[in-house]
């Protein structure tokens, strides 16, 4: 992938910090933070969710009960995260002008769900 070819031509394999690091098999785009979600709700949300994308069917993938959304994103660069909790690090692709406006209107309907289900919204 990009992100295994960039990190091996920063040449880090050696570092003890590089040690500590996990790879992942697959990548993810988050549109919503984490919450703690009543398990009757699950469905509930499920709904709302799928409801709220038919707008944009062509983007959307559903194997029940989850919800994928398909789309195509360009990236401009790497960027460090760490969690609210400041338990992890994370490296992550940072998207570029063009796809983090296209993903803003997803986002901003995401974030109306999970307002509805008493969640917190997306980082601004």
């Amino acid at each position: 992938t990009i992100l295994q070819q960039f990190l091996s031509a920063l040449h880090l394999s050696e570092h003890p910090l590089w040690q500590c690091l996990h790879s992942v098999d697959g990548v993810h785009v988050s549109l919503s933070k984490t919450w703690p979600l009543r398990y009757h709700w699950i469905d509930s949300l499920a709904d709302k969710l799928r409801n709220t994308f038919q707008n944009i069917s062509r983007y959307l993938v559903t194997v029940m009960p989850l919800i994928f959304i398909r789309f195509d994103i360009r990236f401009s660069g790497l960027e460090l995260f760490i969690n609210e909790e400041r338990s992890r690090s994370f490296i992550g692709l940072t998207l570029s002008q063009e796809s983090s406006e296209h993903l803003k209107p997803i986002v901003a309907s995401v974030d109306q769900c999970v307002h509805a289900f008493c969640g917190p919204g997306y980082y601004k």
